[in-house]
Formats: C-alpha cells, sequence, structure tokens
C-alpha cells in the first residue's frame, strides 16, 4: 500500500530546498548551484498538482513463486483511496551526476488509505492460504521513504532501478472480510495495530522487492501524463503489474 505515497513526487525530479552531488575528476570539485533556481521555483509550483486525493482504479499484484519468495499467489486492489500525498516534506535529496543516480528522503506527516480487495494468496513453504475479499483502511502517521533510482533523460523524464525503504511511526487499521470471516478479520487488524512498525522494518527487502516495481511503472506513467495533459485534483490510474 505505500507504493502510492511517492507517485506523483516524481513528476519534479528536483523536489528538495537543495540538490548537491559532487564529481571529482583531476581532484577537481563541481557544485552546480546553477539548478538551485530551477528547483525552488518548481517544488510548490508542482505540489498543487499532485492528486489529492490520489485514487486509483485497479491495481494488480502478482507475488512469483521464486527462491526468497515470501508470498506466491494473486491480489487485487481497486477503488483505492489515498489522502495526505501534497503534505510531504524532503529533508534530503542527491543527484549524482554520473550515473544519473538521485537519492531522496519522502516524510509525510499523515497518510490515509481506504481500499476494496480481493486475495489469494500462499505463504511460501507451508500450507498457509490468505485470502478474502473485503476492504481496508489505514492511517499511517511519521511515514519516512528513502528512494533511490537511475533518472532517464532521454524522451522525456523517466525513472529507472528504482528501489526504496519505508518506515512508519505508527498505524491504525481497520480490516474486513479476510477469510470472509469477520471474527477472524477483527484478530488480524488487532495484530497489524501492535505489530505494524515492526512488521514493515523487518520486512523492507520484500516491501522493496514487491513495491519498487509498481512504483516505478506509476511514477513513468504520471511523468509521461503531466507532460502531455493538465492534472485536475482527482486523478484515476490503472496499472498492471
Amino acid at each position: 500500500m505505500f507504493h502510492i505515497l511517492i507517485v506523483a513526487v516524481f513528476v519534479n525530479l528536483s523536489f528538495a530546498n537543495f540538490i548537491e552531488y559532487d564529481v571529482n575528476k583531476d581532484n577537481v570539485l563541481i557544485e552546480p548551484y546553477v539548478f538551485e533556481d530551477l528547483i525552488n521555483s518548481t517544488i510548490e509550483g508542482v505540489r498543487p498538482d499532485i492528486p489529492e486525493p490520489l485514487e486509483i482504479e485497479t491495481l494488480d499484484l502478482t507475488f512469483v513463486d521464486e527462491e526468497g519468495a515470501i508470498l506466491n499467489g494473486n491480489a487485487t486492489l481497486s477503488n483505492l483511496n489515498m489522502h495526505g500525498l501534497q503534505g510531504f516534506q524532503i529533508p534530503s535529496l542527491s543527484f549524482e551526476i554520473i550515473g544519473m543516480m538521485l537519492n531522496l528522503t519522502l516524510v509525510f506527516p499523515e497518510i490515509d488509505l481506504f481500499t476494496d480487495y480481493r486475495a489469494d494468496l500462499l505463504v511460501a513453504g507451508s500450507p498457509l492460504l490468505i485470502f478474502g475479499t473485503g476492504n481496508l483502511s489505514v492511517n499511517f502517521g511519521d511515514v519516512v521513504i528513502d528512494v533511490s533510482a537511475q533518472v532517464n533523460l532521454t524522451g522525456g523524464i523517466s525513472v529507472e532501478n528504482l528501489n526504496m525503504q519505508i518506515y512508519v511511526g505508527n498505524g491504525t487499521f481497520e480490516l474486513h472480510g479476510l477469510y470472509d470471516n469477520e471474527d477472524f478479520s477483527e484478530l488480524i487488524e488487532t495484530v497489524l495495530n501492535e505489530m505494524v512498525v515492526d512488521l514493515i522494518d523487518s520486512n523492507q527487502e520484500l516491501i522493496s522487492q514487491v513495491l519498487s516495481p509498481t512504483v516505478e511503472s506509476l511514477i513513468n506513467e504520471i511523468l509521461k501524463n503531466a507532460f502531455q495533459t493538465t492534472t485536475t485534483s482527482t486523478t484515476t490510474v490503472t496499472v498492471p503489474l
């Protein structure tokens, strides 16, 4: 669910109060402050165009059965609605001109999410099934996302080889429909409310493996559309994984 958080931010690759990178060639330090005016003038200009709320009609997730995988199977999120994206802050951002690598930290004070879901999953190496059809509401506070990506300026702006790590200060869940059983859904809801911070911290590799390709696809679609159409306050995007 966190993969939606950073999508709209990449519409402006220069989001930050500063950008800095060092190129040490023949012991010469290059600091291209020429970009600073552009960055400062675009950051607030793009922020109002970030969808608020962000709506995604359908998002299909496939968990491939391969070595190291924790989950196998498929899940679908639909009617996904997220508030809080415009409130992001970027405490740090750096750009390495060699390799065109962008590294940044995004901070979201609060994120509210609602989605319908359908799940048909198997925990790898066990007979445990995770299935059901229902809906999920989540409130996250103090969300921090570390992102690295390679910037491609060929034929426009796009990102490649994106990786992300996510940390949350707190989270509150409301879950319905898991195992098509409300009593069990309530039990899992309680566990999530008590353990969400630890669960996210201990599964960074899985989170990045699952979400990074989806985030990259969403970012590139929005970047492409940003230069072709006028963004409205509500945007619906359908992106197959």
